[in-house]
């Protein structure tokens, strides 16, 4: 009886753990934070960071992937939680090309990455300052948040499916969840 208790106790710890493997995590420079890095980059150059939040764009390019994330806090496990107090927009890239159809925008991850400086982007709002790392392990957390759900002028936008909803067969059926967030588009299909 000991013994299940103890398989039990052990099988218990180990669905508790962070999401990044502990090698992955090893070589964080856990006296370094982010806000450092974003008042001067080049002065933390080559420093390791454990970071998190949403992808807000991936650009796929000759030499590799960069990722455009808006930074949150990660909670023990690693877990993205809230918006970083910051909340200025980071630039990470990848050697490698990452696949979109799995860095989507607006998905959560959880990554380590080396800072290697900055970099200067203009946009419709003006010239920004974006620290740059390099990203070395990622995480990807499953999104709640669905597109194509509902018909309408704006059939893109991620719609939130909470973990107790009904499942659709067919990811292009209109049905309504009747879940957060309320949408004018609520008809099923034969209604009209």
């Amino acid at each position: 009886m000991r013994r299940f208790i103890l398989l039990l106790i052990l099988v218990g710890l180990t669905g508790c753990g962070h999401v990044l493997s502990e090698q992955a995590r090893s070589r964080i420079d856990s006296d370094v934070n982010l806000a450092e890095v974003r008042a001067d980059p080049e002065a933390y150059r080559g420093k390791t960071l454990l970071l998190g939040g949403v992808i807000m764009g991936l650009d796929n390019e000759r030499e590799g992937s960069v990722l455009e994330i808006t930074p949150w806090r990660l909670d023990r496990w690693g877990e993205p939680i809230d918006l970083d107090d910051g909340s200025e927009r980071i630039l990470v890239e990848s050697d490698r090309l990452l696949d979109p159809a799995r860095f989507l925008t607006g998905r959560l991850i959880t990554f380590t990455a080396d800072v290697r400086g900055q970099q200067i982007r203009s946009d419709n709002y003006g010239v920004r300052r974006y620290p740059v790392f390099h990203l070395q392990r990622e995480y990807l957390w499953d999104t709640p948040f669905r597109t194509m759900i509902h018909p309408g002028p704006n059939r893109y936008a991620p719609t939130y499916v909470g973990p107790d909803a009904k499942p659709h067969g067919n990811p292009y059926d209109p049905g309504y969840y009747d879940a957060y967030p309320y949408t004018p588009y609520d008809f099923r299909p034969g209604q009209f």
